[in-house]
């Protein structure tokens, strides 16, 4: 039987339209790998947010806008973007739940930062504003289906186990990085400026968080399928 997948969505304004929404290069990933996927809106009550933990085998966090740094005890640098604290909300209550359950999580940019967030850790806010001497991680009007930079992978993870090499090129649309690392995560992949490129908990079934986009990669580099073929068999576990 396909496992369900539950992917967190972003609201966004069309117009007179408030919309709940996340890119088809996630929902169609979850497909070809197998996953039957199911869009979760933003919303505030707990008990139906618990529900949707019930209903799925795993939890997707997809990217979007910046996370609230008084979450991880800062506050706004003038390089922050936009937040959404009703987001955070719902997706604290949901990764939270289904941590705790140990379904499989796959975070991807802002979801893996959310998941760092969510155990303990922090985030540079911007890296270009922080981090002397760093690279390039957001390039203006380059193809979001096209490799920018690479990264380094360590041995002995999930992530060396899916590619089978040390040395991977990546997209990369992101301002911020993860500063501190929460005491429950490993970090098993860096940019040639040392930001954390992947995250996992070896201890649990499935918790991985990348920092670039694998879902926008899958067509034109199929390899990056394997991703969501690993998260999907471990959700039938």
């Amino acid at each position: 039987m396909k496992p369900i997948i539950g992917i967190t969505t972003n609201s966004n304004q069309e117009k007179i339209h408030q919309m709940s929404s996340v890119s088809q290069e996630y929902i169609q990933s979850v497909i070809r790998a197998g996953g039957i996927p199911i869009l979760i809106p933003i919303q505030q009550n707990k008990e139906d947010l618990m529900r949707y933990i019930q209903l799925i085998d795993g939890l997707l966090l997809s990217g979007g806008v910046d996370i609230a740094p008084f979450i991880y005890g800062e506050e706004p640098i003038h390089k922050m973007d936009s937040i959404d604290y009703k987001r955070d909300y719902a997706e604290e209550i949901l990764f939270q739940e289904a941590y705790a359950q140990n379904k499989p999580i796959l975070g991807i940019c802002r979801g893996m930062q959310f998941i760092n967030i969510s155990l303990g850790g922090t985030l540079y806010q911007d890296i270009e504003a922080q981090i002397e001497n760093s690279f390039e991680h957001s390039p203006k009007n380059m193809p979001r289906n096209q490799v920018f930079h690479s990264i380094d992978i360590k041995e002995n993870n999930i992530l060396y186990d899916i590619f089978s090499r040390e040395k991977v090129l990546v997209n990369s649309f992101h301002h911020q990085a993860i500063k501190e690392l929460a005491d429950d995560l490993e970090a098993i992949a860096y940019s040639k400026d040392d930001l954390i490129e992947a995250i996992w908990n070896p201890k649990k079934k499935f918790v991985l968080g990348v920092q670039w986009h694998p879902e926008m990669l899958t067509i034109s580099y199929p390899e990056f399928l394997q991703i969501f073929n690993g998260f999907i068999w471990a959700c039938k576990q």
